[in-house]
């Protein structure tokens, strides 16, 4: 996130006023990190789970959750919408 807000910082000096006077790269700065340990906290999880189902004896089904699938989504749309964020600094 540092990269990024410098890369907005240089965009604005490079006469892009729109991304310097918008808080907006704070804020997509404070969302990505919350998703970022939501991530953590569920591989995590997930990891312990298959560890414990592969040192089981007893062979097991273990189903994919939709909370990865949603995760996952989250995460595009968040970086897609970073990307409209800084082209639209471009365009302006």
């Amino acid at each position: 996130m540092e990269r990024f807000d410098l890369f907005v910082q240089y965009l604005a000096a490079s006469g892009s006023d729109v991304l310097a006077a918008d808080p907006t790269a704070k804020i997509a700065g404070l969302v990505l990190i919350f998703f970022g340990i939501v991530v953590l906290t569920v591989s995590t999880a997930r990891y312990l789970t298959f560890k414990r189902l592969i040192a089981d004896s007893h062979e097991r089904e273990f189903a994919s959750s939709r909370t990865d699938l949603v995760l996952v989504a989250v995460v595009c749309l968040l970086g897609a919408l970073m990307t409209l964020y800084l082209v639209r600094g471009f365009w302006s």
